[in-house]
C-alpha cells in the first residue's frame, strides 16, 4: 500500500505497532481538500483571520449563559467556513452543537466513528490587569482561562 508523500514541512508519526490505526491516508485526503480549497479560495484557512477572531473574542468576554454575542460570532464564522445552517444547533441557550461530517470512507473498519470536541465560552467576572495588551477586555469580564483561544482552536478544526 503506497501513500502520497507528506509535505516536507509536516512530520508524520511512524506506525509503532500493528494495532495502531494508520491515519496517514485520511490525513493526506484532508490535506488534499485543504490545498484544493485554498487554491480555489485563497482566504480559506487564513490564520491571520483566526488570530483576529481570537483577539475580538478576548476583548468582548461575556459571563456564563450570557454569551449571546460570542455565540452569534461563532455561528457567523462557522457559516462562513461552509458549515450548513442545519448542522449548527443551539445548546443551553448560548452554546452551540455543531455536526461536521468527516472525509473518511463510509465503509471504514475503523472503530472511531465520531470525535467530540468542546470549549467553554464564558469569561470570568474579574478585571483584566494587562494595560499593555492591544486587545484588552472591554467588558467587566475577562478570558483569564484561555476560553477565547480554545474556541478559535476548535473553529480552526472545522
Amino acid at each position: 500500500h503506497k501513500h502520497e508523500k507528506a509535505p516536507s514541512s509536516i512530520t508524520t508519526a511512524k506506525k509503532t505497532r500493528e494495532s495502531k490505526t494508520d491515519f496517514k491516508p485520511l490525513y493526506m485526503k484532508h490535506r488534499e481538500i485543504v490545498n484544493t480549497a485554498t487554491k480555489s479560495n485563497p482566504k480559506f484557512l487564513d490564520h491571520t483571520k483566526l488570530v483576529a477572531l481570537r483577539h475580538l473574542i478576548h476583548s468582548h468576554p461575556e459571563g456564563g449563559f450570557k454569551e449571546f454575542e460570542t455565540q452569534k460570532k461563532l455561528r457567523e464564522t462557522l457559516l462562513a467556513f461552509g458549515i450548513k445552517k442545519e448542522e449548527i444547533k443551539d445548546c443551553a441557550g448560548t452554546g452551540l452543537v455543531v455536526d461536521i461530517r468527516g472525509t473518511g470512507p463510509k465503509e471504514s473498519t475503523n472503530v472511531v466513528k465520531s470525535i467530540a470536541l468542546r470549549a467553554d465560552m464564558d469569561g470570568l467576572p474579574i478585571p483584566e490587569n494587562n494595560p499593555l495588551l492591544e486587545y484588552k477586555t472591554k467588558t467587566d469580564h475577562a478570558h483569564m482561562c484561555g476560553h477565547d483561544g480554545h474556541m478559535v482552536t476548535i473553529l480552526s478544526v472545522a
